[in-house]
């Protein structure tokens, strides 16, 4: 363990973060393993509560809260980052406080009316059929919002939590749709042509790829932000992407 704390020590330094909470843990002397992991827990929350960009630090971290939660099971959990990037608040509100609780209302309604209609037994079957059957569009309506609203904050997250790297980019219009094609400039990552899932209402074919950015996902199915000048850009995830395959190593 003392090794892995050092190891983070270094990597905090390196990246300009502070490291000190963790530093005064390892000079500090407990009666017992328990109480020094204890401490170390709490030291871990602090260096936590920074924006680590660093995704090997992050892993790090939670493989020592991993091996302090085996004897202290019920120390606080970190709080989450929830600091939502600027150009996605409006987003992330109108998903989840507008959106998802109008289209469960509305769906609420609607059901309401079908079982108040049946049990009276004053409407066709038909007709309720076809009225459930748009309650149902609108409880998929609710659950696709809050879907959303969760995407938005991964997105979030993935903006400010992980380095960018440069990547080439060429946009065109295939079938009044926008396309972008993307080659990481990381050897090992990714080429494709992908469908961005919220077209900007800017221009884009006039930006150069040297202005553009890649903030990419580490799970497999993330999403894939584009950083430029005027704004982000954010592709659909890759999973439902065939198109876009494995970069050769150079």
């Amino acid at each position: 363990m003392n090794q892995l704390v050092d190891g983070v020590i270094r990597k905090l330094q390196g990246s300009g973060l502070d490291a000190r909470p963790l530093e005064r843990v390892r000079e500090t002397a407990c009666t017992n393993s328990s109480e020094w992991l204890g401490e170390l827990g709490l030291a871990v929350q602090e260096v936590q509560d920074q924006s680590i960009a660093d995704i090997s630090i992050g892993n790090d971290l939670a493989t020592i809260m991993v091996e302090v939660r085996t004897v202290w099971p019920n120390i606080p959990r970190a709080r989450k980052h929830d600091k939502i990037h600027p150009e996605l608040k409006h987003m992330l509100w109108l998903n989840r406080w507008v959106g998802t609780p109008l289209m469960g209302l509305i769906a609420a309604g609607i059901f309401l009316s079908v079982i108040r209609a049946a049990m009276k037994g004053d409407e066709d079957w038909p007709l309720m059929a076809l009225r459930a059957s748009i309650g149902m569009l609108f409880v998929w309506a609710a659950c696709y919002a809050c879907c959303s609203a969760t995407w938005y904050r991964r997105v979030s997250w993935l903006v400010q939590h992980t380095d960018a790297i440069p990547a080439n980019v060429r946009f065109g219009w295939i079938e009044h749709a926008l396309v972008a094609t993307i080659h990481l400039a990381t050897p090992g990552q990714f080429v494709g042509r992908i469908v961005p899932c919220s077209p900007p209402n800017w221009n884009v074919e006039g930006l150069k790829g040297e202005e553009i950015l890649a903030c990419v996902d580490p799970e497999p199915l993330g999403p894939i932000v584009l950083r430029t000048p005027n704004g982000l850009i954010w592709p659909l995830e890759r999973g439902r992407v065939e198109a876009l395959k494995p970069s050769e190593p150079d």
